[in-house]
């Protein structure tokens, strides 16, 4: 439950939001025109002007429905980039999720988690961990009912070791399976009959994927011909699974040259600081530049209570405490450790997470500066402003987030959104008491000073009298 205060905070933020829905909805009120004024609004009088804008078009896929919603909705993303064409590093967010059935998800999901699953209970959560043949075999006769034959294991670890520098034929890392092992193979050459047994997708929902995947390779290619940026959004776990996995083999087709297409990692996660260091380490191994955006989370909430209705471990953390430690863990190791033409940006409005990753990019500059690799920053449009200005002041890439779409879709987002970052408006109040606890403080001090001030003029004004009397 929020506090009276915390509702108070959530209020005022929805306020000012939905007035800014209302004039897009009705008044017209265009996002090239907001993208305009975020870039008037970059640091006057500085050459290091570097603040850009990330449209963030607030669109959501369906559970069943005319396949031309979700046509409309791999349109209407492309759109934007005329929107966004006037802003150096133009860069929008893709929600692929929009862009299919939400069944086709889960069901790439559910064999995603198969798949993630058997390598941790196996091997356990380590980067160095691995497994080998008889360990799989045994595991998916028992856990699944499937017995593999010995030239479908085979398979299956040659698949593993696709583009890897390894050369056991017998066992499978952690950073080989992460790149590797997907329920649904975008890449051909990924494609194993165990896999497929174990994922055990429908046909009819295969058809559903190739044309997902059709609509997101549009708006890829859109982005690449207009040398802009994608940053692939995140949402609840019951369907993450297969949005990473299907971005990571899009980010081996796309991220050739440069890190096109950006994934999300969600700092809440119990699991996002194993999950980022394997990409890292994946990338850096299989020579590919690490390009995401780590953010807090937005669900919270809901994922907790669906944790708790399945009667599950819930899979975020139960504090905030926890989550900044997650994130700042995550933030830190990546900003340390990030492979050539890496693009990593930091997505938070907490200062003291700014503040550690400002003292890592300066001790790694160098190195940074080297491998051609770019740490940047994100706030959303109405929070942390403050913050964004001074960071691309002092000549950092710094984004803002700019909420656009239909006021049916829009308002809940920014709801929950407001509440992920209830804690600002609770940390500001801690800061005003601070300071006012110290206003108090020096008063203190002044009377106390003011007192000796006066007792040492009233003692002089005593000398000089006994002094004057004596002369007199």
């Amino acid at each position: 439950m929020l506090s009276n205060q915390q509702t108070g905070c959530l209020k005022c933020l929805a306020k000012r939001w939905f007035i800014t829905a209302l004039k897009r909805q009705w008044v017209k009120y265009s996002l090239q025109e907001e993208i305009q004024m975020t870039q008037q609004k970059r640091c006057k009088n500085s050459k290091k002007k570097k603040i850009y804008s990330v449209a963030d078009l607030s669109i959501e896929g369906i559970e069943k429905g005319p396949k031309e919603y979700l046509d409309s909705n791999s349109e209407q993303t492309i759109a934007i980039l005329r929107a966004v064409s006037n802003d150096p590093k133009h860069t929008l967010a893709v929600k692929v999720t929009s862009m299919t059935y939400q069944y086709v998800l889960r069901e790439i999901n559910v064999g995603q988690k198969k798949l993630y699953d058997m390598f941790v209970e196996l091997a356990g959560y380590g980067l160095n961990a691995s497994i080998t043949k008889s360990q799989v075999k045994d595991y998916v006769r028992n856990k699944f009912g499937i017995t593999a034959t010995d030239a479908e294991i085979n398979e299956f670890f040659k698949v593993g070791k696709t583009d890897s520098n390894d050369t056991d034929p017998n066992r499978l890392t952690a950073i080989e399976y992460t790149m590797n092992i997907h329920s649904y193979p975008v890449i051909p050459k990924l494609s194993s009959a165990l896999i497929t047994k174990i994922a055990n997708i429908k046909p009819e929902t295969v058809k559903e994927i190739k044309d997902w995947l059709n609509r997101v390779n549009s708006v890829i290619e859109a982005i690449k011909r207009a040398n802009a940026y994608g940053m692939i959004d995140a949402e609840q776990t019951y369907i993450q699974y297969a949005i990473d996995s299907i971005t990571k083999q899009l980010q081996r087709l796309h991220n050739v040259d440069r890190a096109v297409i950006m994934n999300t990692f969600q700092g809440y996660l119990k699991r996002t600081l194993r999950n980022v260091s394997l990409d890292v380490l994946g990338c850096t191994q299989f020579k590919l530049p690490f390009a995401a955006k780590l953010v807090r989370g937005a669900y919270m909430t809901e994922e907790g209570q669906i944790a708790l209705t399945h009667e599950e471990e819930s899979p975020v953390f139960p504090n905030k405490l926890l989550v900044d430690k997650s994130y700042n863990d995550t933030m830190l190791f990546a900003v340390k450790n990030l492979p050539p033409r890496s693009h990593f940006t930091i997505g938070s409005h907490n200062e003291t997470t700014i503040e550690l990753a400002l003292a890592a990019v300066t001790e790694g500059k160098k190195k940074l500066e080297d491998n051609k690799c770019q740490v940047s920053f994100a706030q959303l449009k109405g929070l942390g402003d403050k913050l964004t200005y001074s960071l691309a002041q002092k000549g950092h890439y710094t984004f803002k987030y700019l909420p656009y779409g239909p006021t049916n879709n829009l308002i809940p987002y920014l709801f929950r959104r407001a509440e992920e970052a209830s804690y600002i408006w609770l940390e500001g109040q801690k800061k005003i008491a601070d300071v006012r606890k110290e206003i108090v403080e020096v008063r203190k001090l002044h009377y106390k000073a003011a007192a000796i001030c006066a007792g040492t003029v009233l003692g002089l004004f005593l000398i000089f009298q006994q002094e004057l009397i004596k002369i007199t």
